[in-house]
């Protein structure tokens, strides 16, 4: 039985062999490729889309799941290993795009039967029905089968655990009444079995509050730009956002899709979030309870923007686990000043921490000694060196991986030492600064595999 890694160098090959284009990196479980469409529209409910490159991740060692566009991630993962050439590939996928089609006519023309109001979305290639005084997204109808519930009416204020957990099966149904009282009897049970535990309310930041405490304390790192995670689904805001936090020296990475920011996290470690509440599928509350699923999350500060402030909203924030919650109007620089604070001030540790014995060899200048790790997490590591360093030296690291994974080179800057009675030196903790290209994510192959033991 291979194992991730070989499975990802497999799939990885096959498909360069195909003429596919796909992004490999040593060591990672995972690739990201795009395939070249023709232009033969994709057909829909309301009419037809183009579109000339797909994108999608690798899954094992036979399949990819399509991401981008949007409607795509509907589909189920595509077995690739029979496939010659790149033409197959977009065989395979048109006639999982033509089943899907057809179950979504059948659907419409059963809602249609029963004489449901059906609101077509994402551009004809999802279906929805809208619930009778309850305020928010409607419920997504998969099939007759499968109906997504809402984040709304009683699910408004519950924050579920998986994405799964909103999915509905109805029973036999004659009328849309009937369908409707099934829907919101499954909101309120799922949000019965949801968090109930009393958590703290996410802070409701003032501009008052986030002014001077960022005034009073800026955030100081060394040579490093922090980066954040920014997830929404409206193209200006991101675009705001991401400039605001550019000109204050941040490192923005954006995503339209949750399911891709959660990805994401295979390859890249950030300082913080910045998440919508509302997205197009799922919603920021979920993305906020998902992340704490992340291997090496020990607690990741996410900040939840919303277009209305609300207080249910604002409760679930905090069970979700959002560190704060701001609402409409924004002012960009306030925002930015919120992020700083939770940065410098944050009381809880973002990285899990894993014991583990991992040989460096530390460079600096004309010099090369060794070490040896006790502590590995996703931003750093602990390490016994073999004289000790001051703080705020910034060296080179090669630590040598367990096998399959090559060797790790990192630049990082020693921020704290724990002298301690009897031992001959300090052990240094190390904060990455950055990684070799490609070698952050073999790092994290390594946190989730450390993860996993536990």
């Amino acid at each position: 039985m291979h194992d991730p890694a070989e499975n990802c160098r497999r799939i990885c090959s096959h498909l360069i062999d195909l003429g596919v284009e796909v992004a490999t990196q040593p060591g990672a479980i995972s690739a990201r490729g795009e395939l070249l469409v023709s232009a033969h529209p994709f057909p829909c409910l309301d009419g037809n889309f183009r579109v000339s490159r797909a994108r999608f991740y690798t899954l094992g060692a036979k399949h990819i799941k399509f991401s981008h566009p949007s409607a795509f991630f509907d589909l189920s993962a595509l077995d690739v290993s029979r496939c010659r050439s790149s033409a197959d590939v977009e065989r395979e996928l048109r006639h999982s795009w033509d089943r899907r089609v057809r179950e979504l006519r059948a659907t419409e023309s059963w809602l249609g039967r029963i004489g449901a109001e059906t609101q077509l979305l994402r551009d004809g290639t999802r279906l929805g029905v809208a619930l009778t005084g309850v305020d928010g997204p409607p419920a997504l109808v998969n099939s007759e089968t499968e109906i997504l519930l809402p984040s709304s009416h009683a699910l408004a204020e519950r924050s579920v655990a998986t994405p799964a957990a909103r999915q509905y099966r109805p029973q036999a149904t004659g009328h849309a009444s009937d369908l409707e009282v099934g829907i919101t009897q499954a909101l309120e049970q799922v949000a019965a079995d949801a968090k109930t535990e009393r958590a703290p309310r996410a802070v409701i930041y003032s501009r008052e509050r986030a002014r001077d405490a960022a005034t009073a304390s800026r955030v100081k790192h060394v040579d490093r730009a922090l980066r954040v995670l920014l997830l929404d689904d409206d193209t200006a805001r991101l675009a705001i956002a991401r400039a605001a936090l550019q000109l204050r020296g941040f490192d923005p990475h954006v995503f339209k899709d949750a399911n891709r920011a959660l990805e994401s996290f295979r390859t890249t470690s950030y300082e913080l979030a910045l998440v919508g509440v509302r997205l197009s599928r799922g919603d920021g509350l979920e993305f906020t309870s998902s992340v704490l699923n992340v291997s090496g999350i020990e607690r990741l500060p996410v900040v939840l923007l919303d277009e209305r402030e609300n207080d249910a909203t604002a409760r679930a924030a905090g069970i979700a686990g959002a560190a704060a919650y701001l609402a409409k109007p924004f002012n960009w620089q306030e925002v930015v000043d919120t992020l700083e604070t939770l940065i410098e001030h944050g009381d809880q540790r973002r990285y899990s921490r894993y014991p583990a014995q991992l040989a460096v060899t530390v460079e600096q200048e004309s010099e090369t000694t060794s070490a040896v790790t006790t502590l590995v997490a996703r931003g750093g590591f602990c390490l016994l060196p073999r004289r000790e360093v001051p703080i705020g030296t910034v060296q080179r690291y090669r630590v040598e991986m367990p096998p399959p994974l090559a060797p790790v080179a990192i630049e990082g800057v020693v921020v704290m030492l724990d002298p301690a009675p009897g031992r001959a030196r300090a052990p240094a903790g190390v904060r990455f600064l950055r990684f070799d290209p490609g070698h952050e994510a073999r790092w994290i192959c390594l946190i989730e595999a450390l993860d996993q033991r536990r």
